[in-house]
């Protein structure tokens, strides 16, 4: 999780997502609401009712349908008999490759693990502790295992493994205390952090697909491996039309932002994407074409489920709904406008209010030629490739 301001709140509304199920153990406070419409699914999991506390616990990811450039967390959160309380997990971003991390509420101490981690301090509403992160991407396709075992007394280690590849590493060790791991109250989660934008809209969402599967443990009674199973699911308020959750066995496939593409680059002629003007997000700011950039937001698309087309959390838009050839095609406000309607036909990207199509224009690849409305004709300059 980078902890910049907004996205910080997320670990609150993480707490609200669990439908309070550890505020009462955990004696959290109440989170605050969240301001965007993103999607959410989460999966409860229940041990055998004789386990009561674990030693070690493991979790497992598989994501199978990449978001590309998207602020997504893949999170199992779970809890200790003394109230300390986190998750572990992995996320995408929009301007860099993302990161794993290993956060606990209540923690009062860190180490770092292998070369790249590092760990520090949090504070959120319910409290605050730390938090050990690798800021690095995960592969789509490959299955993580997150282990959380006993490393000294009082203090657990979190190693990460990609099976598919055969590597692992320690993200870090965090101080919890006197306690065990608790055998209830686990659960699997996605969220979409734009959550915290007030502009976010189930629309500017990219498509994931994830395969969690059932968490693992070593009961600390007795001794012997036991394994969880799927008691429940649910969604999110906002977007719910828009997700699922699966059960599948030994875990769940959780889906968000259905409909909806992944994120990323839109190239045209010349290998050129489509760019918003200065970075800028203002009303009626121009497109053109602009070398591809690797992380830049301005440049980052998803095509919507219901027609529309967005970045920075606006629509590419023919300027003033306009028909003609030569109409400016612009970013604007999402208002369900038949300017901002697109149909991706054979690679080129029509405007069935005008029946023309994205064009480049005079056919130029060259940095700045601005995106207007043409006739379709086939050429190059129309030609797009768009996320999937």
């Amino acid at each position: 999780m980078r902890f910049h301001a907004g996205s910080t709140r997320l670990i609150a509304r993480t707490v609200s997502a669990m439908l309070c199920l550890l505020s009462a153990v955990l004696g959290l406070a109440s989170p605050a609401a969240a301001a965007g419409s993103t999607p959410g699914t989460y999966s409860y999991y229940g041990f055998p009712s004789a386990t009561s506390a674990l030693r070690s616990v493991a979790f497992g990811t598989t994501v199978q349908s990449d978001p590309g450039r998207g602020n997504v967390f893949w999170s199992h959160q779970f809890a200790f008999t003394n109230g300390v309380a986190g998750y572990i997990g992995m996320q995408r971003h929009r301007t860099d490759p993302g990161m794993f991390l290993f956060s606990l509420w209540g923690s009062t101490n860190a180490q770092p693990g292998d070369t790249g981690t590092y760990c520090q301090t949090f504070t959120e509403s319910g409290g605050g502790g730390y938090t050990c992160r690798l800021n690095a991407a995960f592969a789509a396709g490959h299955h993580y295992r997150y282990d959380i075992t006993p490393a000294a007394p009082g203090w657990y280690q979190a190693r990460i493994s990609d099976t598919t590849a055969g590597t692992s590493f320690v993200l870090g060790t965090l101080q919890v205390g006197t306690g065990l791991i608790r055998a209830s109250g686990m659960i699997d989660w996605v969220e979409y952090f734009d959550w915290n934008n007030n502009a976010a809209t189930c629309a500017d969402e990219p498509y994931s697909a994830a395969l969690f599967t059932a968490p693992t443990g070593v009961d600390a009674g007795t001794g012997q491996s036991v394994t969880a199973a799927v008691t429940g699911t649910s969604l999110s308020s906002t977007c719910a039309n828009q997700a699922s959750v699966t059960p599948v066995a030994g875990g769940s496939i959780h889906r968000d932002a259905i409909g909806n593409t992944s994120s990323g680059s839109i190239t045209g002629i010349g290998g050129q994407c489509v760019d918003i003007t200065g970075n800028v997000s203002t009303d009626g700011t121009r497109l053109e074409l602009w070398p591809c950039g690797r992380w830049q937001d301005n440049q980052n698309w998803v095509l919507a489920g219901n027609g529309t087309i967005h970045a920075l959390f606006k629509c590419m838009t023919a300027s003033g709904s306009g028909t003609a050839n030569g109409t400016p095609v612009v970013l604007s406000t999402c208002n369900g406008s038949p300017g901002q309607q697109w149909v991706l036909t054979n690679g080129t990207l029509v405007n069935p209010n005008s029946h023309r199509c994205l064009d480049a224009t005079n056919g130029s690849s060259a940095p700045g030629t601005k995106l207007e409305l043409w006739d379709c004709n086939g050429g190059a300059n129309q030609q797009w490739h768009t996320p999937s």
